[in-house]
């Protein structure tokens, strides 16, 4: 061990017992100033030397409330190093309500909020409960644009809305700083089951191009459907997709 570092907590309840949250998502590292990004349990993005674990000045910053909104940091943090942009998602522990998810894109010269984006209201303002974002691998990155990708889960259903309401449960494409959508679709083969309402998107999209073929974007969705959509064209729908599984 190099070196090791405490971290703030906090705990949660989900059915009967009660967990404790700590670092939930992959860091990551910023070569250019040696420093390795990470989040608490408090929803803090941290900034840490890569030899030493020592705090970098001006860090940590809050991103988010940890209590009583139940959200919480699954998805990891993606670093640009074209511009010096850190993105953070949150999403929440069992659809605990109310939780807000959100994308949130961090100034690492500052640091400094850059930017937001609430898929539940469409803007930069938090709006209704619902719509995480928790994909192990947080949002994914051109490096041709800089462009920002993300699968968005599910709203909240406890007051009887629906499941993909807003932009719930959508395969998004935003501008680097999170102010304008360039593109979304809600993949309609996505199967509906009585009684079920968490068909939403767990996964982190996957830019990648092939040889003799446009740049392309895959995302899986929860209910076993594999979606793959051209990266000029997300807003018309997928060009192909398989069911991988069954929902049950």
């Amino acid at each position: 061990t190099v070196w090791q570092d405490p971290v703030p907590s906090s705990t949660y309840k989900c059915g009967s017992g009660t967990s404790k949250f700590a670092i939930g998502e992959t860091p990551a590292i910023d070569r250019g100033k040696n420093l390795l990004y990470f989040a608490d349990g408090q929803n803090q993005v941290h900034a840490v030397d890569l030899g030493s674990g020592k705090e970098a000045a001006g860090w940590p910053l809050s991103i988010a409330d940890y209590t009583p909104d139940h959200n919480f940091m699954h998805g990891g943090l993606t670093y640009n190093p074209g511009n010096g942009l850190l993105y953070a998602v949150t999403g929440s522990t069992c659809d605990i309500s109310p939780w807000y998810g959100r994308i949130v894109a961090i100034n690492t010269n500052g640091p400094s909020v850059a930017g937001e984006f609430f898929p539940m209201s469409g803007t930069s303002t938090q709006g209704a409960s619902g719509a995480g974002i928790w994909g192990p691998g947080g949002a994914s990155i051109d490096p041709s644009s800089g462009n920002v990708f993300v699968a968005i889960g599910n709203a909240d259903t406890t007051g009887g809305g629906s499941q993909n309401a807003s932009y719930a449960e959508q395969v998004m494409e935003l501008s680097s700083t999170l102010g304008s959508v360039l593109a979304n679709n809600y993949p309609t083969n996505i199967p509906i089951v009585s009684g079920d309402d968490d068909f939403d998107f767990g996964a982190t999209p996957l830019i990648f191009t092939p040889p003799g073929c446009p740049s392309l974007v895959a995302a899986v969705n929860k209910s076993g459907m594999f979606e793959l959509y051209d990266e000029n064209t997300i807003s018309s729908g997928p060009v192909q997709y398989l069911a991988m599984s069954i929902p049950s």
